[in-house]
């Protein structure tokens, strides 16, 4: 998360394809194309590595632009508890879930 908060890319999409360097094989239509059939799995990992509490909202917002855009991918997002704040995310329709130790 803390890699989108440079701003160098304008939307998560973007991020993905040219930013992440985590998905090299397809070009930003494809992925855009695969997004939108809801043949894939997204997380978002990290979003208490987000000191500033006005990036974090920001990113929340931008998930949520991208969870109403691409309505059939599967989305988790990760958040340590200290400092999270589900309400936005709830408003979202995301599940909530805590992992325990073991």
């Amino acid at each position: 998360m803390r890699r989108r908060e440079d701003k160098e890319c304008h939307n998560f999409l973007e991020f993905f394809h040219k930013c992440s360097g985590a998905i090299s094989h397809l070009n930003q239509h494809q992925l855009h194309e695969q997004l939108k059939s809801g043949r894939a799995l997204v997380m978002f990992d990290g979003l208490d590595e987000v000191f500033d509490p006005a990036q974090r909202e920001d990113i929340i917002t931008d998930i949520h632009r991208f969870t109403n855009e691409y309505r059939d991918v599967q989305v988790i997002v990760t958040s340590r508890v200290i400092g999270y704040k589900p309400q936005r995310l709830r408003d979202a329709e995301f599940h909530h879930f805590i992992l325990q130790d073991l």
